[in-house]
């Protein structure tokens, strides 16, 4: 085989393929370690960080944040069973590819937009299209540690976005054109430059969960390996509002999606037997066969023909340098 250039820092081995060494990284000096060293590498490089900043000495503090990954975080969403999803369960499992339809629980928070011992007031549980649009400025646009707590500051700050335009709408209920044009988020002003429509279909279809996918892959998953990074998509239907986020793995060459729900949903992203089990959740999405059915999720393929609509729209930022 012929041998490739090597890029800066890297070695390649001449085997029957190129497998790229990543240089100067942190060594263990023990026996026992290694397992938890290969595991941070791995997080590390799969959200495109710099491997630093680990050690013997502190090995034990990311052992235990492992573990907390393990049990609160990346819990793979089951395969649908209920009969709302039946059709749903039987696609996945016809048209599953282990790369692009894989869905996981990322994040909870402590809360939901109806929580409430945190909102006061008379619309609490009604917020979720501002609460959506608010999460897509406040979410970061590379995959990153995202906390309880960064959850929770969405929801808060979502509600009082939500409060500031309830005030001049018309109904409890937002629609896409009641949203406000600034709010702020962390002491930045934010400005919607565009609202529009990206596509729509309707949950009668004969293939929904394929009717969707096509339209994400048409009019969202992009071949161009750049995504604007101020950008992000609402997903409306059945009175309910769900925000996600395109991001792009220059390493992979691969689309993910983060899908953020305020409602109170369980780790499946639906409406769980408990209401106290409910709150609300960040998933990974691998591609979009996953968000798709991430987005399908708990809603009703068996509703009348005034309540199977959806619809994705597209919401561009524009914020403060300061």
């Amino acid at each position: 085989m012929r041998k490739v250039k090597e890029p800066n820092n890297f070695q390649a081995d001449e085997t029957l393929s190129v497998v790229w060494h990543h240089q100067n990284i942190p060594l263990q000096n023990n026996s026992y370690d290694c397992g938890v060293f290969v595991c941070f590498y791995a997080e590390q490089l799969s959200m495109l960080k710099t491997i630093e900043k680990v050690n013997t000495v502190n090995m034990n503090g990311f052992r235990t944040q492992m573990l907390r990954n393990i049990l609160e975080s990346y819990e793979q969403l089951s395969t649908l069973e209920n009969a709302e999803n039946g059709q749903i369960s039987k696609e996945i499992t016809d048209q599953r590819s282990t790369s692009l339809s894989d869905v996981y629980l990322y994040q909870s928070a402590h809360y939901h937009q109806g929580s409430l011992h945190l909102f006061h007031h008379q619309q609490a549980g009604l917020q979720c299209t501002a609460i959506a649009t608010y999460a897509i400025a406040a979410l970061p646009n590379h995959l990153s540690s995202i906390t309880m707590k960064d959850l929770d500051d969405i929801l808060i700050g979502g509600d009082q976005y939500y409060l500031q335009c309830r005030a001049v709408a018309n109904m409890d209920m937002l629609n896409i054109d009641e949203l406000l044009p600034t709010f702020l988020v962390k002491n930045k002003l934010i400005v919607i430059s565009e609202k529009k429509d990206v596509s729509y279909g309707s949950l009668l279809d004969e293939n929904p969960l394929t009717c969707l996918n096509d339209s994400i892959v048409e009019k969202i998953e992009t071949k161009q390996p750049t995504i604007k990074n101020d950008c992000g998509y609402l997903f409306i239907t059945q009175g309910k509002t769900v925000a996600f986020k395109h991001l792009y793995l220059p390493h992979s060459g691969g689309h993910e999606f983060f899908l953020f729900n305020s409602h109170a949903v369980d780790n499946n992203n639906c409406l769980p037997e408990d209401d106290s089990d409910g709150k609300a959740r960040l998933f990974r999405c691998c591609g979009s066969l996953a968000l798709a059915k991430a987005l399908l999720a708990g809603t009703n393929l068996n509703c009348d023909e005034n309540y199977n609509l959806w619809g994705l729209y597209k919401i561009t930022f524009l914020r403060s340098p300061n």
